[in-house]
């Protein structure tokens, strides 16, 4: 198994029938990765490393964005982890499923791989949308102008936790509405209004009546009871 990897990293040659199954790029982005960990005596099955995309693009011509394809195609295939951390990224590799696709001779596997690779869309276009998607939100919490600055985190929280969803959506307009809805039914209770910033924060709820209709039934649990009056005390009774 490492010959045939480290048989990919010679002069960055590529496997002919892999690439044909996963792509030029994908397979090119392979032999790469071989030639880096050759490169730095570690075995292909080392724990994860990280990316030297620069290393990369020099010895391949791969630009970022190339890589970026190419490890969304491996990432979906199983044949490789991608994890972030703070502004790396880190990689793991699996040469025994990348050999194992190398040998793969049942062309109804096969055709079945390329079919949902070309079902995948570009990692560098999800990319840019979730990141032009938090811009928007980012700048809808100017929208919030509260002094309290507890509650105008909670706010901002709020629009975080609808965020997190992949179907929320906000405007300034809806908003606005919340808001509203939101100091109508606390009427100025700011322990209530942080309540409700609560559950809608965590249920991604962009309509306060959600919220406000999920507070009702839990309203038990946020309310706190008040402290039982104290019974007289008789002379003849010792006090607790």
């Amino acid at each position: 198994m490492a010959l045939i990897l480290d048989s990919l990293a010679n002069n960055l040659s590529y496997n002919v029938k892999l690439s044909k199954m996963i792509g030029v790029i994908s397979s090119a982005y392979i032999s790469a990765i071989c030639c880096f960990l050759n490169k730095d005596n570690r075995n292909s099955e080392d724990s994860d490393f990280t990316i030297n995309r620069s290393y990369i693009t020099n010895i391949s011509g791969l630009t970022k964005e190339e890589q970026l394809e190419a490890e969304n195609i491996l990432t979906h295939l199983k044949l490789i982890k991608v994890t972030k951390e703070a502004s790396l990224d880190k990689l793991k590799l699996d040469p025994q499923s990348i050999v194992d696709l190398i040998k793969e001779t049942d062309l109804d596997k096969i055709n079945s791989i390329r079919e949902s690779i070309s079902n995948l869309r570009p990692a560098s276009s999800l990319d840019a949308k979730e990141a032009k998607r938090k811009a928007i939100f980012e700048n809808l919490k100017k929208c919030i102008h509260i002094q309290n600055e507890e509650l105008s985190q909670a706010y901002k929280k709020w629009i975080d936790g609808v965020c997190g969803n992949p179907n929320g959506f906000l405007s300034s307009s809806s908003i606005e509405i919340f808001q509203k809805n939101i100091d109508n039914y606390a009427k100025g209770n700011l322990t209530v209004a942080l309540d409700l910033l609560e559950i809608a924060t965590v249920g991604g709820y962009r309509d306060a009546s959600w919220a406000i209709n999920e507070y009702e039934k839990r309203k038990p649990k946020f309310t706190i009871q008040q402290p039982q009056p104290l019974r007289p005390v008789f002379n003849n009774e010792e006090q607790f």
